[in-house]
């Protein structure tokens, strides 16, 4: 928990990372007790053992290099506490092959979960159809790991 002003409540730090294919210098806005931050997610330096859940919403299957894979492998290790949350949705293996005109890598629960290792216990997983705005239907998985 960070510390608030004394007409603020206190409650835990949110810092919401816009992936960005270029290494932009951190802070954008701060709203409340919320920090924005616009950066290359493998590069930006995050507070170590900062977060207690860390929520990826279709940011790791645009990581088709695996190094990049596992620089944010190394980024979730670092900024998230021993036996904290890490839920990733990335695209199941039904998933399309390009998002935006990008390559993409797809995952089943189990090449998911081997990216990450064996410091990130799998407990649940889960695959939906999501409808985009635009009428399309992509396949989506669901991984909740805690950090052993």
């Amino acid at each position: 928990m960070r510390s608030a002003s004394p007409t603020r409540p206190t409650c835990p730090l949110s810092t919401p990372l816009t992936s960005a294919k270029k290494d932009f210098t951190a802070a954008v806005s701060v709203t409340g007790l919320s920090l924005r931050v616009v950066a290359d997610i493998t590069k930006v330096d995050l507070e170590p053992y900062a977060y207690d859940v860390w929520h990826d919403r279709a940011v790791f299957h645009f990581l088709t290099s695996p190094s990049d894979r596992l620089a944010y492998v190394r980024q979730v290790t670092r900024a998230v506490k021993p036996r904290g949350n890490v839920i990733v949705s990335t695209f199941g293996p039904e998933g399309p092959t390009k998002c935006s005109g990008l390559e993409v890598v797809r995952y089943d629960a189990e090449s998911l979960h081997q990216e990450f290792g064996v410091h990130f216990r799998l407990l649940d997983s889960c695959k939906e159809m999501h409808r985009t705005p635009f009428g399309t239907v992509q396949q989506f998985l669901y991984c909740l790991c805690r950090i052993e």
